[in-house]
């Protein structure tokens, strides 16, 4: 999927709405560095009425009655506070050398790259045939029913388990054994359901025994088992009608994965990578690997 990630990259250059994208970020960036000489001052705060709809909207979703004069103006003067706080921060240099902002830059720029990944929906065939290479991924777990004898640690203790194996060998029915605290028997069971219930080494033994007769005996947390498995449903893949949204959403995380893993790949080949020589003396021959012009190494 590599190669199509790159094809999709190339192929989005040429698209209209990506230039409209690229160009409104551009003019967006030109018109944040203006200053007195030309344009906006750079000590000007400008809200506009998309900003103050925008804290109405805010205000709304938390389900408050309508705001008051005063309370929009106290909504306006805290977007002052914080276009004030954050201009003069960065004037002062405190953005430089921040592991919070950095992280949330680089969080910035890998959602940059799912916005991009989202413009181009993926069309039937394409999900069809990437459903055909992961449809393990969507098929159907095994199932089971059963009904079991059960014999408690602690009426038991260390005999639980002998007369669980009597109980296989002699069962008269399904009124023999100790009381438990859930089900007798159960019905189109996944192993996943069964191991909340019964625990993760009974859910995966259970669908190794043989339908028709009674088995075991299996041990569960609370005691051993006599099992009768009455009939087992195998794992299926379904067809791709059934499932066509699930596929669509993992097809576009897969996508999206992708899509962020090629653009870092662009963006790293720009920069070369100068390692600390731990342990070397100083005599010691200069290791460090940087990429010279034409790609190669020295």
């Amino acid at each position: 999927m590599g190669s199509s990630v790159s094809e999709m990259l190339k192929g989005l250059v040429r698209e209209p709405l990506v230039h409209f994208v690229l160009i409104g970020a551009v003019l967006f960036y030109i018109g944040g560095q203006r200053t007195s000489e030309g344009g906006i001052e750079r000590n000007e705060i400008v809200i506009t009425e998309g900003d103050i709809a925008q804290m109405l909207v805010s205000w709304q979703v938390q389900g408050l009655p309508p705001p008051s004069a005063a309370a929009i103006r106290g909504m306006v003067e805290a977007k002052v506070r914080e276009e004030v706080l954050y201009r003069e921060a960065i004037t002062m240099g405190l953005d430089q050398d921040d592991i919070i902002v950095k992280r949330r830059l680089a969080q910035k720029m890998d959602f940059l790259a799912e916005d991009l990944s989202a413009l181009q929906e993926p069309t039937t065939a394409e999900l069809l045939a990437w459903f055909k290479s992961h449809s393990e991924d969507f098929a159907h777990p095994p199932r089971i029913s059963f009904r079991h004898v059960y014999y408690s640690f602690d009426t038991h203790g260390k005999d639980a388990r002998a007369a669980a194996v009597r109980e296989v060998a002699t069962i008269a029915g399904p009124g023999n054994g100790d009381r438990f605290m859930f089900q007798n028997s159960y019905a189109e069971r996944t192993e996943a359901e069964l191991l909340t219930v019964f625990g993760p080494a009974f859910a995966r033994e259970v669908f190794t025994l043989e339908p028709g007769h009674w088995s075991g005996p299996l041990e569960s947390g609370y005691g051993w088992h006599a099992v009768f498995v009455e009939n087992m449903t195998p794992s299926s893949i379904p067809v791709f009608k059934e499932v066509e949204d699930e596929v669509k959403a993992a097809f576009l995380g897969a996508r999206r994965a992708e899509f962020q893993q090629e653009a870092y790949r662009v963006m790293r080949e720009k920069y070369d990578v100068v390692l600390p020589k731990f342990g070397q003396p100083e005599s010691a021959p200069d290791t460090t690997v940087r990429k010279q012009s034409g790609g190669e190494a020295s």
